[in-house]
């Protein structure tokens, strides 16, 4: 490499290395629990080997209302190199943090470059202009505490991995040869592998085209554009209806009866608005954003929103000849966030700061390029003023990040801080209350699902956990009550109807018990554990060939207990 190539790539690797090292305490963190953790890792027994099975489940499942084969892929190679230490997982979040920060910078080095080229053809990457613009991109998105979620819970592993893909594809983009535009559609397959959210790209690669590459100036040129992109497009539909029928096979889709398209719009518009705000003020930053109930409560709210988006909207239009790169990093920002806006709502979130990771490469390739337009414009003074406020917002973006990495260190200080920071809701009430029930902290756990009700009587999975509460404290009618109201709210979940087979078999009706364990195994026939549960009901109530027939089961698919004999005379 000449020096001109190396010098991005040096700055790359140096600011990579700085923000693994602003994340190394993640490295204490433990799992967070219910948050997806225990699903995706902890209590996820596909990733027990890495075998045949495991390649085959990764790309057919739809387990956990998601369909990203290479995420858990990733996830699995992390339980065979370090089990369940949470300290591994970590690890890998941490590296490719630095590894996305390092594509971020040659990919801020790499557009600069291309733009400023038009006006000085002779300009090389080790401008001074250049290496300015993209070190402090990288240092914004590497150190900015909103992406704090991604890296420091271990199930956003999906983000990482996919900005890893999408950034490496918008690279290989830039580069106009037949080679690198086929390399940056494997990219883009990978990254849908990894997330769905890449399902944007193809819109992202005609920005580009517009700016810097400049390839759509004709009519002709725009068609062009548009067909050597239907493999992308064909790639994003086939990612789009995969990721809707997981979704809704998890049952994680609103329906429009339950959530209007206006008040989506709206909610959308709040949050294009409100990610600006966390990237300028990152002051109010949480595991959940509730969705606004009731929406008339935060008109005030809505109306700004709705004026900034206007406002954006008809600045970049305006500015789209005279100053396209402005136009071309918001536009790139409004089209990576579409999927999460909530015109498609999903769960019970209106904003998640995950969502931002990529999305806010474009807004900080602007405060890069300010800041470097900043130095060429000022005298020697100046330039010590505009790097001593650099740093100071480096600084303070450091001293957030660490602080919001000390609030993820486990699910109890996860969610206090939820809700001690006005984020009260039913869920964040149920998943506090989950990790104290890991905890043994019985007293508290169902303090908190009682209030979780309270404020949603609807929710099943806050009925299910009360209801386990109640069977470890003793108390099996009352569980067998609870389990009751989560199986009329939820029918189809196998768990509920696991549990509630044992908190009937514990109080003396094992005929019920054995119904309900049957219709737990008939909705998850590929469920160990409900097997092994079974046969051991089988082998109380005498019935020693149907148990072995459970065990059996149970020990083909992995449940070490099931694979020793009962006990002779049992």
């Amino acid at each position: 490499m000449s020096s001109p190539t190396r010098r991005p790539i040096l700055l790359a690797a140096v600011i990579g290395l700085v923000t693994c090292a602003v994340y190394l305490p993640a490295l204490g963190n433990g799992f967070a629990g219910d948050w997806d953790d225990n699903g995706y890792v902890v209590q996820n027994a596909h990733l027990k080997a890495l075998d045949l099975s495991l390649v085959r489940w990764s790309f057919t499942a739809f387990h956990m209302s998601n369909w990203h084969p290479l995420t858990w892929l990733s996830h699995a190679l992390d339980r065979a190199l370090w089990g369940l230490d949470p300290r591994g997982h970590h690890l890998t979040n941490v590296l490719l943090h630095g590894l996305d920060t390092a594509l971020v910078v040659v990919l801020a080095a790499a557009l600069v470059l291309r733009w400023r080229r038009r006006a000085q053809p002779d300009l090389t990457g080790a401008d001074p202009g250049v290496l300015v613009a993209a070190g402090m991109t990288g240092l914004l998105f590497g150190l900015h505490p909103v992406h704090v979620e991604s890296v420091a819970w271990v199930a956003e592993r999906k983000d990482l991995l996919c900005a890893l893909f999408y950034l490496g594809s918008l690279l290989a983009w830039l580069q106009p040869t037949r080679a690198m535009r086929l390399a940056s559609l494997g990219l883009f397959a990978l990254a849908l592998l990894s997330k769905p959210m890449a399902v944007t790209l193809p819109l992202v690669l005609l920005v580009l085209d517009a700016c810097p590459l400049e390839r759509l100036r004709t009519l002709r040129e725009v068609r062009a554009a548009l067909v050597e992109k239907l493999p992308f497009f064909a790639l994003s539909a086939g990612a789009s209806v995969l990721t809707v029928l997981a979704q809704r096979a998890g049952g994680s889709v609103v329906s429009i009866a339950a959530q209007p398209l206006g008040s989506r719009v709206l909610v959308a518009a709040r949050a294009l608005a409100g990610y600006v705000g966390l990237m300028l003020w990152p002051a109010d930053l949480v595991a959940l954003h509730p969705y606004p109930e009731p929406l008339r409560a935060h008109a005030l709210e809505f109306a700004a929103s709705l004026g900034f988006v206007a406002a954006l909207g008809a600045s970049c239009i305006w500015l789209a000849r005279r100053r396209p790169w402005w136009s071309a990093a918001w536009a790139s920002y409004a089209i990576m966030l579409l999927p999460v806006l909530g015109l498609v709502q999903v769960g019970r979130q209106a904003m998640a700061e995950r969502y931002t990771y990529l999305p806010s490469v474009g807004p900080f390739v602007l405060a890069g390029v300010g800041v470097a337009w900043l130095v060429n414009a000022s005298g020697t003074r100046g330039r010590t003023l505009v790097a001593a406020g650099a740093l100071a917002v480096l600084i303070a973006l450091t001293v957030r990040t660490s602080a919001q990495l000390e609030v993820w260190q486990s699910a109890v200080t996860l969610w206090d801080h939820t809700i001690a920071s006005g984020a009260d809701s039913a869920l964040a009430r149920n998943n506090r209350g989950a990790a104290l029930n890991a905890l043994g902290k019985l007293d508290d756990a169902q303090a908190d699902f009682e209030r979780a009700l309270a404020m949603d009587p609807r929710y099943s999975r806050a009925w299910f956990n009360l209801g386990s509460v109640q069977a470890h404290r003793g108390q099996p009618q009352e569980a067998i009550e609870s389990f009751g109201k989560a199986i009329a709210i939820e029918p189809g979940a196998a768990e509920f109807h696991t549990n509630l087979g044992t908190a009937l078999f514990l109080a003396g009706e094992h005929e019920r018990a054995l119904e309900s364990y049957s219709k737990a195994l008939e909705l998850a026939p590929d469920d160990g554990g409900a097997w092994f549960i079974r046969g051991k009901a089988w082998l109380t109530t005498g019935q020693r060939e149907r148990a072995l027939a459970d065990f059996r089961r149970a020990c083909a698919l992995g449940i070490a207990q099931a694979c020793a004999p009962p006990p002779p005379g049992r």
